[in-house]
């Protein structure tokens, strides 16, 4: 069924439509409050892209921020959002609080202290260091063949001694090489590359001997420990599990003769002895 508009009821339509005001409603991206410049970065790019996409105006975005922030950083929010007048202004702020600028030797530091684990995924472990480099001031910035011999440098042996650096000139080059690597170790039986960001075996530390990389119950001192303790005990337990006249009876004896199990006025030895020399 047609519907017929007069000229000033479809300018009307247009204008509602337009005046329509876009939000944050619909955006995924959330933040916690976590201090990691991975996960503010991470945050304020995906929702810068879709501010833009949608077109949302710094206003409307400041004002949706609230579905967009939990924990820590809502708690945050409330108190400096009243300071806080443009977009720009947020990402200042945010990164501030959460994720203070580093020193460019600290950053340096990073870069270079931790090597890719044998089962860590290539990919990962270069988009690690490439945001690490990306923190760097402008004026400190290295050149894409740099960082590219400085993360090489990185790699597990097992990808270097397959991808030789000659045979690379970009991270992309990098990356599907080091991939293809992968793929066939895995044929081969390896187990799959873990792409994580995180390390967590490394951070659990026991609480028993205060190792890194075992929990308590999986700790073999305290295993071991037991065990002992165990074997230590069991000797006690069988003796202690004698019955109660044995263990007494064992302890008396004469004092006369030193028989065992009789004191000395019913100690047949003795007594004996004493009814011969009456005789």
């Amino acid at each position: 069924m047609a519907v017929n508009l007069s000229d000033e009821q479809f300018r009307q339509l247009l204008a509602s439509l337009g005046s329509r005001r876009n939000t944050l409603a619909s955006c995924s991206a959330t933040f916690d409050g976590k201090k990691s410049s991975d996960a503010v970065e991470t945050f304020l790019a995906a929702v810068r892209v879709y501010k833009k996409i949608e077109n949302i105006s710094d206003t409307d975005a400041l004002d949706g921020l609230p579905l967009l922030l939990h924990g820590e950083a809502a708690v945050w929010w409330q108190g400096v959002k009243d300071n806080v007048s443009t977009w720009a202004q947020f990402e200042q702020k945010l990164r501030g609080n959460f994720a203070p600028k580093k020193p460019e030797y600290l950053i340096y530091h990073e870069i270079i202290s931790e090597r890719q684990e044998k089962f860590e995924d290539t990919a990962t472990f270069i988009a690690k260091k490439r945001m690490l480099f990306s923190q760097l001031p402008v004026a400190e910035q290295l050149m894409e063949k740099q960082q590219l011999d400085l993360i090489y440098s990185l790699l597990n042996l097992r990808i270097r001694d397959k991808v030789p650096r000659n045979d690379v000139h970009n991270f992309e080059e990098l990356i599907r090489d080091a991939r293809g690597v992968e793929q066939v170790l895995q044929e081969k039986g390896e187990p799959i590359p873990v792409a994580t960001t995180t390390r967590i075996k490394s951070k659990i530390r026991c609480r028993y001997c205060k190792g890194i990389g075992h929990s308590i119950e999986e700790c073999r001192k305290r295993k071991s420990s037991i065990l002992k303790e165990n074997e230590q005990l069991q000797p006690a337990t069988t003796t202690n599990s004698k019955p109660q006249g044995t263990t007494v009876a064992a302890k008396v004896s004469c004092y006369g003769c030193g028989a065992p199990g009789v004191y000395r006025s019913s100690c047949s030895t003795c007594n004996g002895d004493k009814a011969e020399k009456k005789i």
